[in-house]
């Protein structure tokens, strides 16, 4: 479609609020207008539209219909305070962007390991020694941290330093964590004053999303690029 169609314009509107439907997502409406194919349009651009999913239905009921300047102006108002979103925008993810390194201690056994009843760091007891995986190291002389911060035995960390627990999906933001070791499973450690900055922005930004929701538009976004299934990503963030 791209090939043969240019975009003219369109908006994006939140589905449950004008629409009979239960889900809250975003739904387009867009213009097209066609184009020859010698005239080559790039089929991998992205397409812009006009966010509109912070819009209700008793704001739009408030624009004076009836009068043509009042309406300009209430239009012209709400379209003030709309952004311009594109979809199908290649985008880096914040991972890529902060240029960490994980530093997991959860591993797989080792031969020797198969048939042991006690693996690892974990505490005598735990249940998670029977675990196919193995947590840290009985030998290990630092402390990390299992999700539900039991303590473990590892054998590498950086000591003095912050280190974090840093899901790339908007759907696992409640799990990220700022710790004084490592954490089990996408750890990364702020070994200088770069990495920091970054790692830092990462965490809070995922805090930041616990109180005010990511963007309804990055939803549709996320559908229209099928790579992303571990579901929506902190890549927008980078363009703002």
């Amino acid at each position: 479609m791209l090939e043969a169609f240019d975009d003219v314009t369109g908006i994006l509107v939140k589905g449950n609020e004008f629409f009979d439907v239960k889900g809250s997502w975003p739904v387009a409406f867009s213009v097209w207008r066609y184009k020859s194919k010698s005239e080559k349009l790039d089929a991998t651009r992205s397409v812009p539209l006009l966010d509109l999913t912070w819009l209700t239905k008793k704001q739009v009921s408030e624009i004076s219909w009836d009068n043509p300047r009042e309406m300009e102006k209430d239009c012209s108002a709400i379209l003030a305070q709309s952004n311009e979103v594109h979809l199908g925008l290649e985008r880096n993810s914040i991972k890529e962007w902060s240029g960490g390194t994980r530093k997991d201690f959860i591993r797989n056994r080792r031969t020797k390991e198969q048939n042991q009843r006690i693996v690892g760091g974990l505490p005598l007891g735990d249940e998670r020694h029977s675990l196919k995986k193995a947590h840290g190291e009985a030998s290990g002389l630092y402390i990390g941290f299992i999700d539900d911060l039991t303590l473990c035995r590892v054998k590498k960390s950086i000591p003095d330093k912050p280190w974090f627990r840093l899901n790339a999906q908007f759907m696992d933001i409640r799990k990220n964590r700022c710790l004084s070791g490592p954490p089990t499973n996408r750890g990364y450690c702020a070994d200088d004053l770069q990495s920091a900055c970054k790692l830092f922005l990462w965490y809070s930004l995922a805090k930041t999303f616990l109180q005010h929701p990511y963007p309804m538009w990055e939803k549709q976004s996320r559908h229209d690029r099928h790579r992303f299934h571990n579901g929506a990503r902190f890549e927008w963030l980078l363009r703002r």
